[in-house]
């Protein structure tokens, strides 16, 4: 439960339980992806917010708008996934170690 949506949260504490099923989709995975994403870059970064020369910057950003609290202002599966794509490049050729 600890990468649950906002808004699924919100549901199962008004004892809306019914209308979870509708409510699970692609957004709420955006946000689980982002939580994850998040701790992935606070183990690089020890848990610190990345500088803003840092090549991770971008990184964040995305993290940060997956992370949206409302559902409907986070990017889509696909556009994450560009995203990432993009980034795949840039971090590469980086040595993490």
């Amino acid at each position: 439960m600890s990468y649950m949506a906002p808004e699924l949260w919100r549901a199962t504490t008004v004892g809306r339980l019914l209308e979870l099923t509708s409510m699970v989709g692609s957004l709420c995975d955006v946000y689980s992806l982002g939580l994850m994403m998040w701790e992935a870059l606070s183990c690089y970064a020890g848990h610190q917010t990345p500088a803003e020369t840092s090549p991770v910057r971008r990184l964040y950003a995305l993290i940060l708008s997956c992370l949206h609290f409302e559902a409907t202002s986070r990017p889509s599966a696909t556009q994450v996934a560009a995203e990432l794509k993009q980034l795949q490049c840039v971090f590469r050729d980086l040595k993490w170690i």
